[in-house]
């Protein structure tokens, strides 16, 4: 990929606390994200979800319950994922279909991805983890994922699922080095856009 543009994604979310706080410093920077929402999170939390869409973000997948889809049944996947799919529709009809899936902790098998095709999603993961769930100081998280980083890469963080505070202060850190080194923070829809359009040329 020729064109200096990264996605950031979270996972877990929505957080009252550390969402709001992400959404603020992604306008400051006038980037855009890709949250792999909970199920379970979206009705309870769903003034949250239409701020995240309203800023210009976009939503992926993560299961209903957070649950490991590794030995599940048929049935049991799919609903995990149908049942995040409504709630989002109930609370946003406008997003429409949801393209994106990543399965819980990243596990997934040949029948995990093959049934979520063939419900339309696409299995994504990450290509730059910030192991912020390992709770790294937040210069040091930052310094790996800068000296890292390169167009096309897909960053993983956290908004929710433990005390994110280090998130918040490292992504502040790679948001200010990224926008210094000419990089645009892009939702996940419109790096794959942007590259399949690069390809063509």
């Amino acid at each position: 990929m020729t064109s200096k543009e990264v996605a950031i994604t979270f996972d877990d979310g929505p957080s009252l606390t550390y969402t709001p706080q992400i959404l603020k410093l992604l306008k400051q920077y006038q980037a855009h994200a890709t949250f792999f929402v909970i199920g379970e999170r979206i009705i309870p939390y769903q003034k949250l979800v239409v701020s995240e869409w309203q800023a210009g973000n976009e939503f992926g997948n993560h299961t209903y319950h957070h649950i490991l889809l590794t030995g599940r049944t048929e049935n049991q996947i799919s609903q995990e994922l149908s049942l995040t799919e409504k709630a989002m529709h109930q609370v946003i009809p406008q997003t429409g279909k949801l393209k994106w899936f990543r399965p819980t902790r990243g596990r997934s098998n040949a029948k995990v991805c093959s049934i979520a095709q063939q419900m339309g999603y696409r299995t994504v993961l990450w290509s730059i983890d910030s192991s912020d769930w390992q709770n790294p100081s937040p210069e040091k998280m930052a310094q790996r994922i800068l000296e890292q980083i390169r167009p096309g890469d897909i960053l993983l963080f956290h908004d929710q699922g433990g005390n994110r505070t280090s998130t918040i202060r490292a992504l502040r850190i790679v948001l200010y080095g990224l926008h210094n080194e000419n990089y645009k923070v892009v939702t996940l829809s419109q790096l794959y856009t942007d590259k399949e359009k690069g390809d063509q040329k």
